[in-house]
């Protein structure tokens, strides 16, 4: 074995890059269903051979709809750009919000009154879980979120728990989160593997 024992593991990993990734959404869904429909019907015209003036008329009508449809759509877009977590960061958010203790079941032939109280507590706990996952989603999204980037080129630097549990009241709100979550997931367990010869 070598004496040259001159690589330092740290250092090398201070000349990388943290891993970001970005998710596109739109708040627009009428002018999105119309511009479904407009591209629906687009290509149902497009798509017969023999078309009569009519139709050739009302495709030329549908390109100049569909433009429109777009650009109200992209009007309405968030670019939302998330960065990998850290071990460290990720045990935090068990801390930040702790999971409830999960019911112990009694040992033995249980009385209706015992199973009474273990059933109410063993759903009690599923609620709590539930909301616990959903407050660890949040607290994730809200430490990995490193910019908000609107359709003007607006930039809003990160976001706050309050701001995102705020987010969750509205009718998109949780999906939308549990987008940016999986982008955050995906942006801390994905290697760099270019599929190019080193």
């Amino acid at each position: 074995m070598s004496e040259n024992n001159t690589f330092d593991l740290f250092d090398w990993l201070e000349t990388g890059t943290t891993a970001t990734r970005e998710v596109e959404i739109y708040n627009d869904h009428e002018a999105y269903q119309k511009l479904t429909a407009l591209t629906t019907e687009f290509d149902e015209l497009s798509a017969d051979a023999t078309l009569s003036l009519a139709q050739a008329a009302r495709i030329a009508q549908l390109e100049d709809e569909i433009a429109v449809a777009r650009e109200e759509l992209a009007a309405s877009k968030l670019v939302w750009k998330v960065r990998s977590l850290s071990e460290k960061e990720i045990q935090e958010s068990l801390k930040a919000v702790p999971g409830p203790k999960m019911p112990t079941k009694p040992e033995g032939v249980m009385s209706d009154k015992v199973r009474e109280k273990f059933e109410a507590r063993a759903q009690a706990y599923g609620e709590a879980k539930v909301k616990a996952d959903i407050g660890r989603k949040v607290w994730v999204v809200a430490k990995a979120t490193t910019t908000l980037t609107g359709a003007a080129g607006d930039i809003k630097q990160g976001i706050t728990v309050a701001e995102l549990e705020r987010l969750l009241d509205t009718p998109h709100g949780s999906a939308w989160i549990a987008r940016v979550y999986q982008a955050v997931e995906d942006a801390t367990t994905q290697e760099a593997t270019p599929d190019f010869p080193s």
